[in-house]
């Protein structure tokens, strides 16, 4: 029997008792009561309240930045009860005193982001409410000669009043009065959409139709070099191929009918869902001369993650945040698939192993780890739970569930799911019942009560007394639980590999084995997911026949890679760093990497190798093995992992001769392996290890840079390369307001150049006041900035004093009754996973 603590849920019984609660308190509390944000509570009585919503937006943009954007909204909906006042989410920068309500004037009071609707002017049936109302730019993602809107999670509310909450679906109408020669786009205004999902942009952009399959898509973008403009052309092709395979997976046609996105560049995520104007980074659409498979296969992932999205998500929206998962799951996992139809020759086992599972561990090993559903009691908290655990350990909860179900019947589920709420909203428990009445024989609601309700990844131990193996999973929270999976333990026999399958129904598993073996390999086939011990007498026999398989794209050969640099990081954490280890390892993984021919397997051993140098306490041994690497990405065969190296260096390196040699290498110019961004990352490497010639490195790579969203972000970033240290202080408290941070990946860039391992006397001072700032950066901040502000501040650190400083200042913070709940507590998560490399690392020798 599974042993766990459910994740509390609303059923509707509970939900309507709220709800009636809810409207009976807003019946007596002032608008001053209201909570700022969201609230659930709220969320749960207006959506008894309110249906049938239609915004109609007008928007005035002008063309000089200091000037807001103002707007008129008329709101219409229909409402069931009229006793209590009804509030409107907003949190911009004005709303016009005097609004009406059905055609009367009425006082627009406006406080704690939240304008109260008497209930006095209300009526049952259709309303029609008219207010004038100034955004604030928090959303807006204002630039010189453009913008683009970003409500997720709960952001509408900043740029116009509305039901800013997932379950109250609306029509959108939208006009812009923008300044002229801007062209624009709206999300799409043909079917409901909750309101983080609209969308609008607007500035000088190019733009390129085409049709697919009958279908006209259309492109906005601001790119000039001719060649990334020509990409689009493989753009709309794997949209459209996303399209195809996703009619026909889940028997829908596509749920909108107008298929448009825009390329942005500084985009803070990689895409955003919204139909009609999905918004995508030109990071991973617009590639080099010279792209890795790695960044092909990560466009097309990004391209059908988004599409997929159309069904699971826009479509069929979770009813609260707490569902989010919900829908990245889905868009992870069908993306998966279509991967399969568009890279045929790939070994798609192997690729799922590698998307998925290095990202979940790296997460879930660490004391920051969460559950994949986490509780949500206000809106204005929602961006903490996204993460590696909802986007990766999600999908690889999903991939068991299929075999579990099996692959038919988890179809049927999703499709009888799609029919059942389209264009509504449904929680996983609705998904849950319909998966349980397809597949009873796969008891889904007690798979369900572990991999998505608990935390933590388990560590899973063997031992063999005759012909019996003894496999055990301990959960590492000592909660009793065991993760519900199979698992496949090779047995080396002489000449022979003997798979056999571990089938967890109880923490502990008995399985007769057919030879005394001289190896045991746990996880052969990588389908089991935890951190899976090697035994001592079993670490070299592992790692010899790893080496002699690994030569090409092998699943089983890559899983053992994954499982062997899993233990070094256990015996790490227990036992500390060891050079003598770290160098045993770096060994094996370079001797793997010189025979390996395999695309996936040779770019994760290039990113392993590379995680290496950041654990090596000798100077001379971490000199020898940069020049190992640097000789590797000049004689490699492999293209891409010339490529990747050679990038990996361009970040990292601090060995005089190979900083001298990436010196020439930058510049020559020459090397048809790196693009301008390349060339601009090691631009700013060399700034910081060759102070002297700074400046000139630095004028030279703005040069080069051929558009003005290039040098904008180059000027931005390229302040944290200076020598001087008051300069650069000055610098990182300059990020910690909203105004310094405007676009994000840039912010994230500087803080890490400021925060870079030969600076760390210096960033050591930047600890505890980044710490302190990450409550406000939250607050001000899109979902994903709060673990890239704490990655960049904490990532690089190897001192004791670097340790100490961010350990004391989690004890103190912990002791605080405010960080031992809601948001703070989900920050405490982000702090402790940001932090695992910085305490795993012993001071530098």
């Amino acid at each position: 029997m599974i042993h766990s603590i459910p994740f509390p849920q609303i059923n509707d019984t509970v939900r309507r008792a709220l709800a009636l609660t809810a409207i009976a308190l807003l019946a007596f509390l002032s608008l001053s009561a209201q909570e700022p944000g969201v609230a659930r509570s709220l969320a749960v009585a207006r959506a008894i309240r309110v249906s049938n919503i239609t915004y109609q937006l007008n928007f005035r943009i002008p063309d000089n930045l200091a000037q807001p954007v103002t707007g008129r909204l008329r709101l219409s909906f229909h409402l069931t009860n009229t006793k209590t006042d009804l509030p409107l989410d907003f949190a911009g920068k004005d709303v016009q005193h005097l609004g009406h309500i059905n055609g009367k004037s009425f006082k627009a009071e406006w406080q704690s982001e939240h304008i109260l609707l008497p209930h006095q002017a209300l009526r049952r049936g259709l309303n029609v409410v008219d207010l004038v109302f100034t955004a604030a730019d928090k959303s807006l993602n204002r630039h010189a000669d453009y913008l683009y809107s970003l409500f997720v999670p709960a952001n509408a509310r900043t740029v116009f009043p509305c039901f800013d909450q997932p379950d109250l679906k609306a029509l959108f109408k939208c006009t812009l009065q923008a300044p002229d020669g801007w062209v624009s786009r709206c999300s799409d205004s043909t079917h409901v959409l909750p309101t983080y999902l609209f969308s609008f942009v607007a500035g000088k952009f190019q733009t390129k139709t085409v049709v697919r399959d009958g279908r006209h898509m259309t492109a906005l973008y601001r790119e000039t070099d001719p060649a990334k403009v020509a990409q689009l052309d493989k753009c709309f092709d794997e949209a459209a191929l996303a399209l195809r395979w996703l009619e026909r997976y889940t028997a829908r046609s596509c749920p909108f009918s107008d298929y448009g996105f825009v390329v942005l560049p500084g985009y803070q995520f990689g895409g955003m869902e919204h139909p009609g104007a999905i918004q995508f980074t030109d990071r991973e659409i617009f590639l080099g001369p010279q792209p890795t498979p790695d960044e092909e296969m990560t466009r097309l992932q990004l391209i059908a993650h988004e599409t997929a999205h159309l069904w699971f998500g826009d479509m069929v929206t979770m009813r609260w945040f707490d569902d989010v998962w919900t829908k990245e799951v889905f868009a992870n996992f069908m993306a998966s698939k279509i991967a399969r139809e568009q890279f045929p020759l790939i070994n798609h086992d192997l690729n799922f192993l590698k998307s998925y599972y290095p990202r979940a561990m790296s997460t879930d090993r660490t004391l920051g780890t969460h559950s994949i559903q986490q509780p949500l009691d206000n809106l204005n908290r929602a961006g903490l739970l996204y993460g590696n655990i909802i986007y990766e350990k999600a999908p690889i909860m999903m991939d068991k569930l299929e075999q579990q179900m099996g692959p038919d019947a988890f179809r049927e589920g999703l499709r009888r799911y799609l029919k059942t709420f389209a264009y509504a909203n449904a929680t996983w428990n609705d998904l849950v019942a319909i998966f349980d009445s397809v597949a009873p024989q796969a008891h889904v609601r007690q798979f369900s009560d572990v991999w998505v309700r608990e935390k933590g990844v388990p560590v899973i131990s063997y031992r063999l007394r005759g012909d019996t193996l003894t496999v055990r999973q301990s959960d590492p929270f000592h909660r009793s639980l065991f993760w519900p999976q199979r698992a496949t333990y090779g047995l080396l026999c002489g000449d022979s590999l003997i798979p056999v399958t571990v089938d967890f129904h109880h923490s502990e598993v008995h399985v007769k084995v057919p030879c005394h073996p001289e190896t045991i390999i746990p996880n052969i086939n990588g389908q089991g997911y935890g951190r899976f011990i090697i035994n001592d007498s079993d670490r070299q026999g592992c790692a010899a026949w790893m080496t002699r398989h690994i030569h090409d794209d092998n699943t089983a050969a890559y899983s053992v890679l994954l499982t062997l640099y899993e233990n070094y990081l256990l015996y790490t954490e227990r036992q500390g760093v060891s050079d003598a280890s770290t160098a045993a390892l770096f060994q094996l993984l370079c001797n793997s990497l010189t025979q390996c021919q395999g695309q996936q397997t040779a770019s994760t051993l290039c990113r392993n190798l590379a995680s290496l140098l950041h654990l090596t306490t000798d100077k001379q041994q971490r000199d020898s093995m940069e020049s190992r690497l640097f000789a590797l990405s000049a004689s490699h065969p492999l293209k891409a992992v010339r490529q990747q190296l050679t990038r990996s260096l361009a970040n990292v390196a601090t060995s005089k001769v190979v900083t001298g040699s990436l010196y020439r290498k930058w510049l020559c110019h020459d090397d048809t392996l790196l693009n301008e961004r390349d060339y601009t990352r090691l631009a700013y490497h060399l700034a910081l290890i060759l102070p002297d010639s700074c400046l000139h490195i630095l004028a030279t790579q703005h040069q080069r840079l051929k558009t003005t969203d290039e040098q904008r972000e180059f000027d931005f970033i390229a302040r944290a390369c200076t020598s001087d240290t008051a300069a650069q202080h000055r610098l990182f408290l300059s990020l910690i307001p909203k105004s310094g941070r405007l676009v994000e990946p840039w912010a994230e860039s500087a803080l890490s150049l400021l925060c870079d391992p030969t600076r760390e006397t210096q960033a050591n001072n930047y600890l505890k006041p980044g710490l302190d700032a990450i409550v406000d950066i939250q607050q001000t901040s899109d979902i994903f900035f709060p673990g890239y502000w704490l990655s960049a501040l904490m990532d690089d650190h190897h001192s004791a004093e670097a340790r100490q400083t961010v350990n004391s200042w989690i004890a103190d913070h912990e002791r605080q009754k405010a960080w031992q709940q809601g948001l703070r507590a989900a920050l405490m998560n982000k702090i402790k996973e940001n932090a695992y490399w910085m305490l795993l690392r012993p001071a530098k020798k």
